[in-house]
């Protein structure tokens, strides 16, 4: 499990093989077989023995910002599981375990996308082309997609086909949206248009959420 310590005042402390934690209102106690990682996003007091704990037992200890986004960490300075992990990612990321992973979410996120476009073409009245097209476009490379097999070069291939889909997909947002909102192109640092101004934002939203659970991973 990962326990999350977000109420102010609240302290974190070791008790033999357990952690104790006392917050304004209540006392628990959590055998530390039970515990994968700790966040703490509240100004709490933590004693060095519960430290002392995490390391032991390899349990990652993770103090983040009041968004929960991920400030520092406590590594034992002895090789351990997170170690071994680390060095599995890297040995692996150009194998073909990484090109059917890669290839997977590249396929889950242009069929999310032609699936919002296709529910925008249903819910107008008059037959939009941009939108026809793209599906259609998009639908295309989701099959090159799933026609591919491993090859050195699988990372490229793969940003090349996710970069083309995206700018189909966005040009179709834009003609969906009321004209006073459409936009040419995506812009982030800075965000030129109202549509990309509100993306950005939700998409730091999410960034922090998704960033927290991979650390804690």
């Amino acid at each position: 499990m990962i326990l999350e310590i977000s109420e102010h005042g609240s302290s974190l402390r070791r008790n033999h093989d357990c952690f104790i934690i006392q917050t304004p209102s209540a006392k628990t106690e959590v055998p530390a077989e039970k515990v994968d990682a700790i966040l703490v996003t509240a100004n709490a007091s933590i004693s060095t023995q519960a430290v002392v704990l995490c390391l032991e037992k390899e349990i990652q200890l993770v103090l983040a910002d009041w968004a929960g986004r991920p400030i520092g960490r406590f590594w034992a300075s002895t090789p351990g599981r997170t170690t071994e992990t680390r060095r599995q990612q890297y040995k692996n990321q150009d194998t073909v375990l990484a090109f059917d992973i890669c290839k997977d979410l590249v396929r889950k996120k242009l069929a999310g996308q032609r699936k919002l476009l296709i529910a925008l073409k249903n819910n107008r009245s008059e037959a939009d082309p941009k939108l026809a097209k793209s599906i259609e476009l998009i639908g295309g490379i989701l099959k090159k997609v799933g026609g591919l097999s491993f090859t050195g070069l699988f990372k490229e291939t793969l940003l090349g086909l996710e970069g083309t889909a995206a700018a189909a997909y966005f040009e179709a947002i834009s003609a969906s949206l009321p004209v006073k909102y459409a936009f040419k192109e995506r812009s982030k640092n800075p965000a030129t248009d109202p549509f990309n101004a509100v993306l950005n934002y939700s998409y730091g939203i999410a960034y922090s959420a998704v960033e927290k659970i991979i650390i804690l991973s």
